[in-house]
């Protein structure tokens, strides 16, 4: 007994200790838990000022790497303006040689004209020398009777004038000759430079232009890198002074105060787990001997209640002998109890199988509503995806008619046709005097559905005839009319191209035209000649050679085509 009591006082005083022990580590369990997601936040600001420093390094970098461009750049902006400058200063050279171009070609023109009118003037001192040449000749003049001494001055005199004409229009002639070379000399020196300066200026304008965007980056770059110093000088002083989550530093430098003032012991506390560890089975040692002190009284009223019990129990005995006496003779009739029995196991057999057919039925019924269930939420999921379906059957629908032909074809047809309209109509305006115009409709209503309109596309002419067909009008005009509708067309795409359109290639489209039409078809392509830097005319009709000033002939012989410009 004494050793059991010294055992169990052990036990309780580690007990107590423990208990202490565990409040003091459950306080530091929920220090902690709290402290948790603290430092987790700590933990995260301090990756956010990191990535911060790190980027505002990089942009710091990065506008270092751009300022120190920048005078590079200027020194090549200064030479690419020298050689821009170069470019104008050709330019100027090219214009003076237009200009010198243009007076040669007005010189020749003077010249041309003048010959043509000294040779009128020839003509016409011939025609009266003939008049003179009958021997009764009379006076060109007045008309009478010239003698022969008249007729003879008169003769000389035309005749004088006639060779002092004929030598001026030989002078011209010759000068001609030589004003015609230097033109066209000068004229292909003009092509040759206008054709290297177009190839040479776009580029060198892009680079100057990408040179002024590089250097306003770069001076961009100057003025941001100052602000980007600062903020990675306030960020890294951030770092460095560990100055992010105040907040949350704050409250972990309280909680770990608070762990510290528990004075947990976690050595103490494996110490008294092992105590109680050790002493564990004295508890039931002790209940057991309080138990047995206790029941000490009990068991000796429980030995006289034993004595009694023993005497009662004779008694009981004797009376079992005699009934084992009396159930002798009932085992006489034990056949007939064990027959009753045998048919109440065939009708419990009946049941249990009942039983089991009942319990097979049930599983089957419980796999068939299982599979009801199945299908049944199938089928709500294919009247989910029916309804889904429906959904985009119907938008897809919509974007069909949307991208079909009454739809965004139509409007962009819509938007381009009154620019085409407006330029087709101001260029058949140059070519006819403002005597044809021409309007394009989309739209017509449906004769079945008068108030409903069909897309359509008609072209409708007009001049001071009123409205007709195309196939109305004539060769020269409709040639007008297709010729104004393809220039329109043309440079609408190219204006949506971005593209300037600065050649018109004609290529045959005379065949059907009479001279007359012919020359009506040449008046309106000099009609719109200031709309373009250069028209081609391309022609196998002998006629049309002489109704252009410049002339390209290809000239195909046996080695091969050669080309004569003329």
């Amino acid at each position: 007994a004494q050793t059991i009591e010294e055992g169990y006082a052990r036990l309780v005083a580690a007990r107590k200790r423990d208990e202490s022990l565990n409040e003091k580590l459950r306080a530091l369990n929920t220090i902690s838990e709290e402290g948790k997601p603290l430092r987790e936040a700590v933990q995260r600001a301090r990756e956010d000022l990191l990535r911060e420093l790190e980027r505002a390094r990089s942009r710091a970098e990065e506008l270092q790497k751009s300022c120190r461009k920048l005078p590079q750049l200027r020194k090549e902006q200064e030479l690419q303006r020298a050689r821009l400058a170069g470019l104008a200063s050709r330019k100027t050279d090219l214009e003076a040689k237009k200009e010198q171009a243009q007076g040669i070609f007005e010189h020749i023109r003077h010249l041309e004209a003048d010959n043509a009118l000294l040779k009128g003037e020839m003509n016409g001192l011939k025609e009266k020398l003939d008049l003179l040449a009958p021997a009764q000749a009379r006076c060109p003049l007045c008309g009478a009777d010239l003698d022969p001494s008249a007729r003879e001055q008169l003769e000389s005199s035309y005749q004088t004038e006639g060779r002092s004409k004929a030598d001026t229009y030989r002078s011209h002639q010759k000068t001609l000759e030589g004003l015609q070379g230097e033109h066209k000399a000068l004229d292909g020196e003009v092509r040759s430079i206008e054709a290297g300066l177009q190839s040479e200026a776009a580029p060198e304008q892009a680079r100057q232009l990408a040179l002024e965007k590089e250097v306003r980056e770069a001076e961009e770059a100057a003025a941001m890198l100052v602000e980007a110093e600062a903020s990675r000088g306030e960020l890294q002083q951030r770092w460095s002074s560990a100055d992010f989550a105040p907040v949350e530093t704050k409250r972990l430098r309280e909680l770990e105060a608070e762990a510290r003032e528990l004075q947990y012991d976690a050595q103490g506390h494996r110490a008294a787990q092992e105590e109680m560890e050790e002493t564990k089975g004295f508890e039931d040692r002790k209940h057991r001997l309080d138990e047995a002190e206790r029941s000490i009284p009990m068991q000796k009223s429980d030995l006289d209640r034993a004595l009694a019990e023993v005497s009662t129990r004779r008694q009981r005995l004797e009376a079992e002998q005699q009934r084992k006496q009396s159930l002798g003779a009932e085992l006489a009739s034990l056949p007939q109890v064990a027959l009753r029995l045998e048919e109440a196991e065939g009708g419990l057999a009946l049941q249990v199988s009942r039983k089991t057919r009942m319990q097979r039925d049930l599983v089957e019924l419980e796999v068939k509503l299982r599979r009801l269930q199945d299908r049944e939420r199938e089928h709500g999921e294919k009247a989910t995806r029916k309804k889904r379906a429906l959904e985009e059957e119907q938008i897809y629908k919509e974007l069909a008619e949307a991208f079909g032909k009454g739809g965004i074809q139509a409007q962009l047809i819509e938007y381009a046709l009154p620019e085409i309209e407006v330029e087709a109509n101001r260029l058949l305006g140059r070519m006819t005097d403002n005597r044809m115009h021409l309007k394009i409709d989309t739209q017509r209503p449906i004769k079945s559905r008068k108030e409903e309109m069909a897309e359509t596309l008609v072209i409708e002419i007009a001049d001071e005839l009123g409205t007709r067909n195309y196939e109305m009008f004539s060769g020269g005009e409709a040639f007008r009319i297709n010729l104004a509708l393809r220039i329109a067309l043309s440079k609408l795409l190219a204006h949506r191209a971005g593209a300037p359109l600065p050649t018109l290639i004609i290529d045959e489209g005379f065949g059907s035209q009479d001279t007359a039409g012919r020359e009506k078809l040449v008046d309106a392509i000099n009609s719109i000649q200031d709309d373009f830097e250069k028209i081609i005319v391309i022609t196998h009709i002998e006629e049309m050679k002489d109704l252009f000033p410049v002339r390209i002939n290809v000239i195909k012989t046996a080695e091969g085509s050669t080309i004569q410009v003329s």
